[in-house]
């Protein structure tokens, strides 16, 4: 009794909260304290629904469709679930067409009567002196025109040909006429089966004697097959036909592989007289001269296989082609590789295509036109194919998957603000883009 006399004592409230009269201690005061506030006690059990029950005892276990309530075997409309999405929509971009009106030149150009003024011309356009006595200029976004050895500018054609008699002959065939000198082997073996002399045309100063050459390691003594700037080599390697065509600007190569048996490596020995080979950050290889300016770039590759795809009319395309300087017996070289396992994939349709170019940095000849030149041409800039960019065949634009895969093509025509400033543009034309 005195252990508990002494608890109450402690908890005992002030004497004046005891109750005068009560007879005795208030035992539920005590009770009171010993309660949990409701502050610390859990939250009310929710109300849960009441199962129902049964029994199947007597019964038939299956039933018919028109047993159901809802619409009586029919079934009911589809509802929404908590949180669903809509069903996937492709983006649709708004296109407003325009039309413009006629060119409204007077009579202008005709190609049946309008004279090509030579002395006017430039690396990428041409004047014309029409009938109505209008001139015409018509300017191109890559070269048209080659400056000769008498200052005169002349129409590059790109088109294959064999000297047949005199010095010239060589067994080899000759770009008929360009500023760019191209030629290529007359047999797949030859140690320089392509050759690109990049100032060809030039009558003055040492870089006239620049050679960028390279030759197939491996390859077999194939008899090309010629029609008009393209020369193909069938079966040079096994599985594999090599594709040279002279360009305005160089030389574009395609390997073709016929089958999977075909190497994904190459090795291709250079032959090199006034320039310096070097990887490049973007992953091709600059051509440089002694001063160390760019002469010739061998630009990154694409490949692509056989198939075409119905929705976006474009071939499976892969941009992991790379070139790495190395050396064979001395010489320097190029290592040309692509990603084998996407040539080995299963989804690959054969032939499979790699292509790369050999383009020339400035085209046309010495001074501002040559800069021009060499500002201008075609890219072509697809999201969706390993980077912002890549060397495509074809100009494309637009997307075919609502906006997943977009492709933008930009026609650059250097200097031209500058060169026809005040100018009236009476039309423009896409045709067809060479090389």
């Amino acid at each position: 009794m005195v252990v508990v006399a002494v608890a109450l004592l402690v908890v005992a409230p002030q004497p004046d909260s005891v109750r005068v009269g009560a007879g005795g201690f208030p035992v539920s005061w005590l009770w009171s304290w010993l309660e949990v506030p409701g502050v610390w006690a859990g939250p009310p059990m929710p109300p849960t629904p009441k199962q129902a029950s049964g029994t199947a005892a007597g019964k038939d276990h299956y039933v018919s469709s028109a047993a159901t309530r809802a619409g009586k075997g029919s079934g009911g409309p589809r509802g929404k679930g908590v949180g669903e999405l809509d069903p996937y929509q492709p983006h649709r971009q708004s296109v407003t067409p325009v039309t413009t009106g006629p060119a409204r030149h007077g009579d202008g150009f005709n190609p049946a009567t309008s004279k090509r003024v030579a002395s006017a011309a430039s690396a990428t356009s041409d004047v014309y002196a029409n009938a109505d006595g209008s001139y015409t200029r018509k300017v191109f976004a890559e070269p048209v025109n080659y400056r000769t050895p008498d200052g005169s500018w002349q129409p590059i054609d790109t088109t294959l040909g064999r000297a047949r008699l005199g010095a010239g002959a060589d067994g080899r065939w000759h770009e008929t006429a360009n500023s760019v000198g191209v030629d290529v082997a007359g047999g797949g073996d030859d140690p320089t089966l392509v050759s690109v002399r990049p100032n060809a045309g030039s009558h003055a100063g040492s870089d006239a004697g620049q050679v960028l050459g390279y030759g197939l390691q491996g390859a077999r003594p194939v008899t090309p097959t010629v029609a008009g700037s393209t020369a193909t080599y069938p079966v040079v390697l096994p599985s594999t036909d090599v594709v040279l065509s002279s360009t305005a600007t160089g030389v574009a190569q395609s390997l073709v592989l016929r089958s999977a048996d075909a190497a994904t490596s190459w090795l291709l020995p250079l032959r090199l007289t006034g320039l310096t080979a070097r990887n490049t950050g973007g992953g091709g290889v600059e051509f440089v001269d002694a001063a160390g300016s760019v002469t010739a770039t061998l630009l990154p590759g694409l490949m692509s296989d056989g198939r075409i795809d119905p929705a976006s009319g474009n071939r499976a395309e892969s941009t992991a082609v790379s070139f790495q300087m190395t050396s064979v017996g001395g010489v320097p070289a190029v290592r040309m590789t692509v990603d084998a396992g996407w040539v080995h994939d299963r989804a690959r349709v054969f032939p499979v295509t790699v292509t790369s170019t050999v383009a020339v940095s400035a085209v046309g000849g010495s001074g501002s036109d040559g800069a021009m030149a060499a500002e201008s041409g075609a890219a072509v800039m697809q999201h969706g194919l390993g980077g912002s960019s890549a060397v495509l065949p074809e100009l494309r634009a637009g997307t075919f998957n609502g906006g997943q895969d977009v492709a933008q093509s930009l026609l650059t025509f250097g200097n031209f603000a500058s060169t026809f400033a005040g100018l009236s543009m009476a039309e423009a034309r896409l045709t067809r883009i060479r090389g």
